[in-house]
């Protein structure tokens, strides 16, 4: 081996740039913000303020494997601060706009399909964030537990035991809003 190959194998690793970071990771951020309950109409100021936050925190990351553990942890700040905002719980959703929908569409269908998701973001933004997050992705996206666990940048049996606790938390929530359906039924 010459000299010159040498000195490849062991350089340092380019400094991150935003630039870099945005290219290599925003399907990341972006899905990472969806699975966290973050609306649509939303999704694009959130994801824009996280990588504000990665600007300005960018030169703290120590170490460049754990970035997309890194970038997570940021899309879950953004997201739950995001959550706390009055407007966010005071915000009612329409559903698609006539502009939205095509000719081609069975009305009843789109209509049971609608009510299906609007139940189920429900249930979903009734859980804690986190157990949100592994459970979307895992139940959902089914991405297996090491997949997760890398992103997230915890143990694989951490994984696990959130979404253990995931399930718990949907099945009860999804309970209560059957009860509540029940109760209005009879009323």
């Amino acid at each position: 081996m010459s000299t010159d190959i040498l000195e490849l194998a062991f350089d340092e690793p380019a400094e991150l740039t935003l630039e870099t970071v945005h290219r290599e990771q925003a399907d990341l951020v972006w899905r990472s913000l969806q699975r966290l309950g973050v609306r649509s109409s939303d999704l694009e100021d959130l994801f824009q303020e996280t990588f504000v936050v990665v600007h300005r925190k960018l030169r703290s990351l120590q170490n460049r494997e754990a970035l997309r553990s890194w970038l997570y942890s940021i899309c879950v700040r953004v997201a739950r601060a995001h959550r706390r905002r009055a407007f966010f719980r005071r915000e009612v959703s329409v559903g698609e706009s006539p502009d939205e929908m095509t000719a081609e569409t069975d009305p009843e269908k789109d209509a049971i399909h609608a009510q299906g998701r609007a139940r189920l973001l429900a249930i979903l933004d009734e859980m804690d964030i986190e157990r949100r997050a592994v459970f979307v992705m895992y139940e959902i996206d089914e991405m297996p537990c090491e997949d997760i666990a890398t992103i997230v940048g915890i143990p694989t049996g951490t994984v696990h035991s959130r979404l253990y606790a995931a399930r718990a938390e949907f099945a009860k929530v999804l309970s209560r809003h059957q009860a509540r359906d029940a109760r209005r039924k009879v009323s």
